[in-house]
């Protein structure tokens, strides 16, 4: 799974100066997963648009960003009527989702609100061969990403290692 951070309240209002209308969209897997996208993400980015006196003309859930084919049928279907009434596409993607949709030309400019931080993997192993209860990947985000929402400053990666093994 590729792992993603949501970046500053500051750079995500430097990015987003000027604008008046936005669409969002957040990846359905990897984001979702480890709970910097997803409905919940979501609703707090729409939240934080309407802080900063942005309109989310369209918030959609995309099943895969990182899907060239997924992603041009999302830009068709959700971006096509829209094209000319919003200021950007805010991808709640890794980074490997932003490129796509910056390639699948929304006719917008494409922000990216979360970091990419690489791959890990959620797992039930601690250590070669033992096994630990899985807690949940509830509990998996509330490690990795607390103080890591729009809003508050990024606490960095000082708690990387806990994406390699739950306890």
């Amino acid at each position: 799974m590729l792992l993603s951070s949501w970046k500053s309240r500051e750079e995500l209002e430097f990015m987003l100066s000027g604008m008046r209308q936005v669409a969002v969209f957040s990846c359905s897997f990897c984001a979702n997963l480890n709970g910097t996208g997803g409905p919940e993400a979501l609703d707090r980015m729409k939240g934080l648009l309407k802080d900063l006196g942005i309109k989310a003309v369209v918030v959609k859930m995309v099943n895969i960003c990182c899907s060239e084919e997924i992603m041009k049928q999302a830009v068709r279907i959700h971006l096509s009527k829209v094209r000319g009434a919003c200021d950007g596409l805010v991808m709640m993607s890794c980074a490997g989702g932003v490129k796509t949709a910056f390639l699948c030309d929304p006719g917008m400019p494409v922000i990216a609100a979360l970091d990419s931080m690489g791959s890990g993997v959620i797992t039930r192993k601690k250590g070669p061969g033992r096994r630990q209860p899985l807690r949940g990947l509830r509990s998996l985000r509330d490690r990795v990403h607390r103080g890591n929402l729009p809003g508050e400053r990024m606490s960095g990666p000082k708690e990387i290692r806990t994406l390699f093994e739950i306890p």
